[in-house]
């Protein structure tokens, strides 16, 4: 066969061309005979003729020569092929043809047929089998990666010793295979049935059930658990499945408890993630994390704190809530949330639970807005005539019992029965809620002070960064019938108590307003003043000054009267003149402003992240939140003004005390 343009192949690897007198020399063919060869300044074929090689297995069968290589299991045919080649004297005459192996090999086609049909789950026959045999395969295998070894399972080679030893010597394609299972089967039904103590060792199922659950319980939600053994794949570790319209009732930190079999070694990886001067103090860090374990029961607070608490007690060292580096462990201990819906399939997951409430907020609202219940929503209440605003209730969507808040929401001329997703914002919404119906059903106080609160006080308002008096005046009605008849006190459930609460602060209402009204026009020269030194100021100590704008911004921020209990209200006129005293020293305590200034924003920085984390918190959270915010005034006025003396003893290091005291709050959240 020509190899190249002019240059043929012959038998025993002898390569020649045509002679150039040929009919065949200008336009050889693929293939040739010939009826000689001679060689003078080459070797020449002489007398040759195209052939078709196709002829040549039949023809010259006698001294054709066949090997055999890639025996293989087609599926598909239910029969053991190989790969056959054809050689003549050396030529290759036919190349990878497939064809039938068991009558070329009996003994290994039975071996292939065996492993390729039967271990390899390639099977493709009636047998039960095969799918109770895959089915242990596959649940031996999420064992596996359910306890993150590969060392469980035995391998393919037991499997094929079980069927080896049942399967009759002649057996090597999948017809004799059924003709023989569907007889043998009929004396022993589970002749072919793999054992589970074949494959496994009993000690590992044991393990695997009590420290790696396939399902794990909180409050009456039942949640499912997935394992996957694959480093470097978004799914390693362990997946929670929640369905989507359930997803704002997980948990926030129960999770990061992960399963028993996990828990010591992530606690050990936090251990190690610390700061070298506090790693330090726990070494060996097994031995540390061992006998904190022996007090810690999984619970819905944070991790690495809870961890914290516990070493605490054993060595008295105390380890900072913000030193914990939950990111910085191994993915595969952080736990994998997963949403699914209502058919089990995944439609989203994140290793950030947060994250994924938010971006599925939209679907929970939808399932309770078409959910059934005992409590709908309702617009357009200015009287209390919905029974009990109970804390919480159920709706059922579908087969799903979804859990949701019942809170009232303030839309200025009425009220809304909303129902949330979230019992912290059901809370917080409810309290203006709430004072704003007390003010639709007693609007006397209000029809009063619109007419009589910041009268002729307009130009002094607007000049101390106000804005509109209006907006001001309603402010104050607002947080004065708060005031009066709720305070810091739960909020009412029911018709009774909210008339009880409106009737014993009533007579309270106009004189909280003109409390209020009192401490605004107090600060206004003061404020005035400050504004104006902060922009002579500006240009030579722009950080300074910038501190100070973003001070007066969250003093003043918008609703700032409703949002702030009346105690930390009442110490403006004190934060205002520490202001102006830091802009008097400013110039002759450049450095000592900007130690300061640093100081701030660092625990700034802490408070907002604390914040972001649980904007709509409990009440008590909040609370605590709150008193840390207004402790930055106070420390403030402690290295800016200490004549002016401080509400409460204050530091760097307090505050840091404070936001740790909100921050375990957040488990309750």
């Amino acid at each position: 066969f020509r190899h190249d343009h002019q240059e043929f192949i012959g038998a025993r690897d002898r390569k020649f061309v045509v002679f150039p007198g040929s009919g065949l020399a200008r336009k050889p063919p693929k293939w040739l005979v010939a009826a000689e060869l001679i060689e003078t300044s080459r070797l020449f074929a002489h007398q040759v003729a195209s052939i078709d090689p196709d002829w040549l297995p039949d023809l010259a069968a006698h001294l054709v020569r066949k090997s055999h290589s890639e025996p293989h299991y087609d599926p598909r045919r239910g029969q053991v092929m190989a790969y056959e080649k054809q050689t003549l004297f050396g030529l290759t005459i036919v190349d990878r043809k497939r064809v039938g192996y068991s009558g070329i090999d009996p003994v290994q086609a039975r071996e292939v047929f065996i492993r390729g049909a039967l271990v390899e789950n390639r099977y493709r026959g009636d047998g039960a089998f095969a799918r109770h045999n895959a089915g242990l395969i596959q649940e031996l295998q999420e064992l596996e990666d359910r306890l993150r070894r590969r060392d469980i399972v035995i391998d393919d080679g037991a499997i094929f010793d079980f069927y080896d030893a049942r399967i009759p010597s002649d057996i090597t394609n999948l017809r004799a295979f059924e003709r023989w299972r569907r007889k043998a089967e009929g004396e022993n039904p589970r002749l072919l049935f793999l054992d589970r103590t074949l494959l496994v060792d009993r000690t590992a199922v044991g393990e695997a059930e009590e420290q790696f659950p396939k399902a794990l319980d909180w409050g009456d939600t039942e949640y499912t658990l997935s394992y996957r053994f694959e480093p470097g794949h978004a799914s390693d570790g362990v997946t929670v499945h929640i369905p989507a319209p359930q997803v704002h009732q997980v948990p926030d930190y129960r999770f990061q408890w992960l399963v028993p079999g996990l828990l010591r070694d992530k606690c050990i990886a936090l251990v190690k993630g610390l700061p070298k001067q506090l790693r330090k103090q726990f070494v060996p860090v097994p031995n540390f994390v061992d006998r904190a374990l022996q007090t810690m029961v999984p619970d819905n607070k944070p991790l690495g704190p809870t961890l914290g608490d516990h070493l605490k007690k054993h060595t008295a060292i105390a380890i900072p809530a913000d030193a914990w580096d939950e990111s910085a462990v191994d993915d595969f201990y952080r736990i994998t949330y997963c949403l699914d819906d209502e058919k089990g399939r995944a439609i989203d997951q994140d290793k950030d639970l947060e994250a994924l409430k938010n971006r599925h907020r939209a679907t929970v609202r939808s399932a309770i807005k078409s959910g059934r219940g005992d409590v709908r929503e309702r617009k357009g209440i200015d009287r209390w005539d919905f029974g009990t605003l109970q804390a919480n209730t159920r709706v059922r969507k579908g087969k799903l019992e979804i859990d949701v808040f019942p809170g009232l929401v303030d839309e200025g001329d009425s009220v809304r029965l909303k129902l949330f997703d979230n019992p912290q914002e059901a809370e917080v919404e409810s309290v203006r809620g709430v004072a704003r119906l007390m003010r639709l059903h007693y609007p006397d106080p209000a029809r009063y002070l619109r007419k009589q609160l910041l009268k002729g006080s307009e130009l002094p308002l607007v000049a101390a960064g106000f804005g509109d008096p209006s907006v001001l005046r309603e402010d104050i009605i607002d947080a004065a019938y708060q005031q009066a008849c709720l305070g810091l006190n739960p909020l009412p459930r029911s018709e009774a108590d909210f008339l009880e609460r409106l009737q014993a602060g009533k007579p309270h209402v106009v004189g909280k307003a003109q409390e209020i009204e009192r401490l605004i026009m107090s600060v206004l020269t003061p404020l005035k003043q400050l504004r104006d030194a902060a922009k002579r100021l500006e240009e030579r100590y722009p950080e300074a000054i910038a501190d100070v704008r973003a001070q007066l911004d969250e003093l003043f921020c918008p609703g700032f009267l409703f949002a702030w209990n009346e105690e930390w209200l009442a110490q403006y006129p004190r934060y205002i003149q520490a202001a102006l005293m830091r802009l008097e020293k400013l110039p002759g305590q450049v450095e000592k402003d900007r130690q300061c200034l640093m100081e701030i924003q660092e625990l700034r920085h802490r408070w907002q992240s604390l914040w972001d984390r649980s904007p709509t918190g409990s009440n008590a959270f909040r609370r605590e939140m709150e008193t840390a915010r207004f402790m930055f005034e106070e420390y403030r006025v402690s290295v800016f003004a200490q004549v002016l003396k401080t509400r409460l003893p204050v530091s760097p290091k307090r505050i840091r005390q404070q936001l740790e005291k909100a921050e375990k709050l957040l488990s309750t959240v």
